[in-house]
């Protein structure tokens, strides 16, 4: 099989696979395959040295019109670029993508922490108070415990609304993956 034409199959099976090409180890496979096929420029610059080489000599032995090996060639150049532009192309969404899972995960667990924080920070409070002073303190105490909860039922609202987003914006398998984590 030519080169060029098995990446490009390679480009079409991992389209076919539907959100799973959104993989976040889709991005590395698609790198390789971005690789192999920017490795061809070289084999392709001496085939169109060759095909220019067998057009010159056959216009020296009098073959009129041999010029349809340099087209021939020019198209597969053609190809290679698109291929190019599609891997390249491919690679930056799949990049995006992954991006923005990891700082939504990073969202998520900085989230974890924090409400972990809040239950300590709960857990540790003193036995109700008997005396005046003792109760207002822990009225304070309370009422700045239910601002950081407030706070942190935002942020909640933050991380669910950032995952929504990412859902919507086609990266559910990679919510998968980040949920998987939890």
């Amino acid at each position: 099989m030519v080169p060029h034409t098995e990446c490009e199959d390679r480009l079409a099976s991992h389209d076919a696979i539907g959100a799973a090409a959104r993989d976040p180890k889709a991005l590395e496979r698609i790198k390789s395959l971005r690789e192999e096929t920017n490795a061809l420029r070289k084999p392709l610059a001496v085939l169109r040295k060759s095909a220019d080489d067998l057009v010159s000599e056959a216009a020296e032995v009098g073959v009129s019109d041999a010029s349809h090996l340099r087209d021939e060639v020019d198209a597969i150049g053609e190809r290679l670029d698109d291929l190019q532009g599609r891997l390249d192309d491919r690679c930056s969404r799949l990049q995006s993508a992954a991006t923005a899972v990891s700082q939504f995960n990073d969202l998520v667990k900085t989230l974890v922490v924090d409400l972990n924080s809040l239950e300590n920070e709960l857990d540790t409070m003193k036995p109700p108070g008997r005396d005046l002073k003792t109760v207002r303190t822990q009225q304070d105490d309370l009422s700045r415990l239910v601002a950081k909860i407030s706070r942190a039922g935002d942020e909640v609202n933050r991380a669910v609304n950032a995952g929504e987003h990412l859902v919507d914006s086609g990266n559910n398998q990679f919510m998968t993956v980040v949920f998987s984590n939890y």
